[in-house]
């Protein structure tokens, strides 16, 4: 069984390679995704649900940016929580 941190790296590998439906698949249907404070996508608090992250977040990129990719930095386990710090140009 993959560890947290795997988990979340897979989620944001698939992410970077733009592989919407591996990142569903490996999305739980209960999963927070919290976008940073202030940003474009930022709610004021966590997009909840695979779905949410997909329509809210996810597909709205391709339209909004332009040559977006995701540096994916440090991933750390926290139990339940696993933050990932990184890094996205466009």
């Amino acid at each position: 069984m993959a560890s947290n941190v795997d988990s979340v790296r897979n989620v944001y590998t698939a992410f970077a390679r733009g592989d919407l439906q591996r990142l569903l698949a490996l999305l739980d249907e209960d999963v927070q995704w919290y976008e940073a404070e202030h940003v474009t996508y930022w709610p004021g608090g966590p997009f909840v649900g695979a779905q949410a992250v997909v329509e809210d977040v996810l597909a709205r990129i391709p339209g909004d940016f332009d040559g977006f990719e995701i540096e994916i930095g440090r991933i750390t386990g926290c139990g339940e929580t696993v933050p990932m710090e990184g890094r996205y140009h466009a």
